[in-house]
């Protein structure tokens, strides 16, 4: 399954880049947030992708949802977000991501987050407790939510939550303002030793990542410490923070 989600996103990436070689086209949706069409393209590839491969399985997409349409599903589904942060990529951000997460029984267990910008793709199994990062050259890296000396006190957080950032300010951590779910994937490789997060996210904003951290070693929790848990009954989750595993 691991390999299937790094060809998948790969040519999700090649969808996104091909969208914007044509041109974007950019529009806002009900919800005042903006959808591109390298948005569309890439969700047709992931979720045709795994409708192919996954057929019993239910896929939850961002811009279907978006678009009206409600897909029902009970111990196993997956979340796509096609394009994550889609606004700063459509005013020229580097930082956004593709986002494939798989939920069973309400947690998240496995999660591919792509970098289109730089071609990786970081990948993790709950259960098999692997996570693994494939550079622009189809490299495979072994990756672990571990930090060094030197990233032990670097606090990674939303460009759009400075304020956040702040409040936990101290001259003893160093804070990095980045978009997208690239902020899951710095922990799970140890860049990063927190990512907190105050506002709420979609289940398909989070359900990659917080495999991907999960299986890297680290932890992904509400502000109570608790593991985060995927419903049916509502598209929301709420604050939490990403630790890698040696925070205490």
């Amino acid at each position: 399954m691991c390999e299937q989600l790094v060809v998948i996103s790969q040519q999700a990436c090649a969808a996104i880049h091909q969208a914007q070689q044509q041109g974007l086209q950019i529009r806002t949706k009900p919800d005042r947030s903006v959808v591109t069409n390298a948005d569309i393209a890439s969700e047709a590839v992931i979720v045709t992708a795994l409708r192919s491969l996954y057929p019993t399985l239910p896929v939850v997409s961002e811009e279907e949802h978006s678009s009206g349409k409600r897909v029902g599903w009970d111990q196993t589904v997956w979340f796509v977000d096609p394009l994550d942060s889609t606004r700063g990529f459509a005013y020229g951000s580097t930082d956004y991501a593709v986002c494939i997460g798989l939920v069973h029984q309400g947690q998240a267990i496995v999660g591919a987050v792509a970098v289109p910008h730089t071609g990786e793709v970081f990948v993790g199994s709950v259960p098999d407790g692997t996570a693994f990062r494939v550079d622009a050259q189809n490299r495979k890296h072994a990756i672990s939510a571990r930090v060094t000396r030197d990233t032990e006190n670097v606090i990674v957080h939303s460009s759009s939550e400075s304020m956040t950032a702040q409040k936990l300010r101290d001259p003893h951590r160093n804070f990095e303002a980045r978009g997208s779910a690239i902020k899951f994937a710095m922990v799970a490789q140890g860049e990063a030793a927190v990512y907190p997060r105050a506002g709420q996210l979609c289940h398909w904003d989070i359900a990659a990542g917080d495999a991907l951290v999960t299986a890297a070693g680290g932890s992904v929790c509400d502000t109570q410490g608790r593991p985060l848990r995927y419903v049916e009954d509502t598209i929301w989750q709420p604050p939490f923070v990403a630790r890698a595993a040696t925070m205490q």
